[in-house]
């Protein structure tokens, strides 16, 4: 993970010995973990991305210890916090799109299961915002039509046969949106997925079908991960400033540390880059439907 990699590469450079942990390897997402932590008598902790099932309750184990935190995609507050403009960069990339001549646009995002029903995630949510937005804002006399797909997920036990590859997260979301979109008789011109992973798990599920990338449907991602700027087809993608948060959090965390203080409540939201790539080409006037037959998406208002 390009984030895990670059807290571990500042804090070696900052002269401290590194200890990663994951809260999805215990069974109660946090409590284990944090006790650990404090066992061991750490100096600073940063969350990267906790699941939703970590709480303040969890916090408030490290801070009662006076262990100072920070949090990379963390949305816990008590803390200092770095988020990317997850809004800004999918209006950003719905509207590039548009102006592309993309008419049939479909937005796939996460219900993570520990959520209550009805509720999304900070990331989804400003996703989901963005992209609409990014439609009401465009003026053109061409219709367009456009849905959100929420697919739902749940985090998977590390404790599973080692043959069944550890991706239940990480790509299958994508794949199994994927696979709802190709049973529709008319399909999207475009799916924008909630990451880069879900990206290329939707590609999957597309060559499985023989639904032809982009030719038949574009595809884009989210976060520019190196995966999918190097694979067969590199991906439209709007980036996390990784570099950017991490060297902010890690000045931060540092400071604290050195004070024997709290890192303060705060949430800083970074902008990321737009980098437009082979998935979705600029339309071509003649391209063609995967689908034929009545347009069955709604329309987002």
């Amino acid at each position: 993970h390009i984030k895990v990699q670059r807290v571990v590469s500042q804090i070696l450079r900052e002269g401290y010995q590194p200890v990663v942990d994951n809260a999805l390897w215990f069974a109660d997402h946090g409590q284990a973990v944090c006790s650990r932590m404090v066992q061991m008598q750490v100096e600073g902790v940063v969350l990267i991305h906790p699941p939703r099932s970590f709480t303040k309750s969890h916090l408030n184990l490290l801070l009662n210890a006076n262990i100072p935190v920070v949090g990379i995609g963390c949305e816990v507050p008590g803390i200092t916090r770095y988020m990317s403009d997850k809004e800004h960069g999918f209006h950003c990339l719905t509207t590039h799109l548009l102006e592309l001549g993309y008419r049939r646009l479909t937005l796939m995002i996460g219900h993570d299961s520990t959520l209550r029903k009805g509720t999304l995630s900070w990331h989804a949510a400003k996703a989901e915002a963005g992209f609409k937005r990014a439609i009401a804002d465009f003026g053109s006399s061409a219709p367009v039509y456009s849905d959100v797909l929420i697919v739902h997920y749940g985090h998977q036990s590390p404790k599973i046969p080692p043959e069944k590859p550890f991706d239940n997260d990480t790509y299958c979301p994508g794949y199994s949106g994927m696979k709802e979109i190709l049973r529709r008789p008319v399909l999207p011109e475009v799916v924008l997925c909630s990451n880069d992973s879900w990206a290329m798990g939707a590609m999957r599920a597309c060559t499985e079908a023989d639904v032809r990338v982009p030719r038949d449907m574009a595809i884009t991602g989210f976060e520019d991960d190196p995966q999918g700027r190097y694979g067969l087809l590199p991906i439209t993608s709007f980036s996390h400033p990784v570099e950017k948060m991490v060297d902010h959090g890690m000045g931060v965390l540092m400071e604290a540390i050195r004070n024997g203080t709290p890192t303060p409540d705060r949430l800083h939201i970074f902008a990321g880059e737009l980098f437009i790539r082979q998935s979705a080409p600029a339309r071509r006037s003649k391209r063609a439907s995967a689908r034929t037959g009545s347009l069955t998406t709604k329309s987002i208002s």
